[in-house]
Formats: structure tokens, C-alpha cells, sequence
């Protein structure tokens, strides 16, 4: 919206409200989404250094990984969109469990097969049938330290994201106070001529 006048230079106090009004409208929306994408930027944060906490938890614990593969699919499906880096630090992991869960998945249900012999002395092949019970599925201590340094990385891409967010947000502020001091001296200035009107027509 432009305040210009055409064929004079007199502007109306309603134009110079109406500006005013969508210039601050403006400002707070665009306050408002980047306090927003600060706050998302903020739980991915606390997503991805949960999972490389319960990363570096399972060189001790020797726990099964369905737990932390669940995490970082919540975490793509959560953050991945809004940003990127989450996802990119998270997929090959993904990929990587989910292929190791379908492997034992599949090895649970289909039939084994182990030699033998039978009565006779023969040698005989006897199918063992599936047992139906997955095999947990385990990260070695080479893949954590390398997952959790990418991770990291991640992390601290967020991390510098964020600040660059925050500068912007401070100048945001600064431009919403610039806005608004403008607009109480306009409005100043149009009671004071008002007032001087009344006082000349009195």
C-alpha cells in the first residue's frame, strides 16, 4: 500500500492510519512466524540430542534399537520438512535400521533348514519351522560414534540457524518500535493542529 498522493501533496490522516496499520500488521506477523520457527527450531534441537543420547546409551546398555529407529522417524516426520537438516542428518540411519528390522523380520518368518541324519545313518535335511520372533536388531560402537558426530553436526547447524534467527527477530523489534514511535508523532502532530484549529475558530 503507498501513501502517495496524487495531484497533491496532502495525505489523509485516514491513509496515513491505514498504512500505518498494515506496516505493524505486517511486522507482528512476521514477529510472530519467526518466534514460531525459533521454538520448532528448539524441540528439533531436544529430538535429535534425545536420540544421540539413547545412541550412545546403547553401547552400554546393549538395548535393542526399535526404540531410538522409532525416534528418529518421529523426528522426520516432525521436523524434517521444516528443516531440512534434520532429515538429512537422520535418513541414512533410518534406512539403514529399517532394512536390518525387515531383514529379521523376514528370517522370522521363513523356515530353516539343518542337516541331520536319520535312523539308518543316512544324511538327512530337516526344515525347522519359522520361529516368528524377530531378532533385535543392534548398532555396533562404530556406527554410534560416527551417527551421534552427525547428529551433532545437525545440532549445531540448528544451533547457528537459530542465533541468525534471533538477530532477525531484533531487528523485527527494533522496525515494530520505529513504526510505532512514528505513528504516536503523527498522531501528536495531528492533535496539536487540530487543537490549534478549535483554539483559532474559538
Amino acid at each position: 500500500m503507498s501513501i502517495g498522493a496524487t495531484g497533491s501533496n496532502y495525505i489523509s490522516h485516514d491513509s496515513i492510519d491505514a498504512w500505518m496499520e498494515m506496516k505493524l500488521d505486517d511486522a507482528y506477523g512476521e514477529m510472530r512466524a519467526g518466534m514460531d520457527t525459533s521454538g520448532h527450531r528448539t524441540d528439533a534441537e531436544k529430538a535429535l540430542n534425545g536420540i544421540k543420547s539413547q545412541l550412545l546409551q546403547s553401547k552400554t546398555n546393549g538395548k535393542d534399537a526399535s526404540e531410538v529407529t522409532a525416534a528418529m522417524h518421529q523426528a522426520i516426520d516432525e521436523f524434517g520438512d521444516e528443516f531440512p537438516d534434520v532429515k538429512k542428518a537422520l535418513e541414512g540411519f533410518v534406512e539403514t535400521l529399517d532394512k536390518r528390522s525387515a531383514d529379521a523380520f523376514k528370517a522370522a518368518e521363513s523356515p530353516t533348514y539343518t542337516s541331520g541324519t536319520d535312523a539308518d545313518g543316512n544324511q538327512i535335511t530337516v526344515e525347522v519351522p519359522p520361529s516368528h520372533s524377530p531378532a533385535p536388531v543392534y548398532i555396533d560402537t562404530k556406527e554410534v560414534d560416527d551417527w551421534t558426530t552427525g547428529i551433532g553436526n545437525a545440532v549445531d547447524g540448528l544451533g547457528k540457524d537459530d542465533q541468525l534467527g534471533l538477530l532477525n527477530l531484533n531487528q523485527l523489534n527494533s522496525h515494530i518500535n520505529q513504526t510505532e514511535q512514528i505513528a504516536s508523532a503523527l498522531m501528536d502532530s495531528r492533535n496539536k493542529t487540530l487543537d490549534s484549529i478549535i483554539n483559532r475558530i474559538g
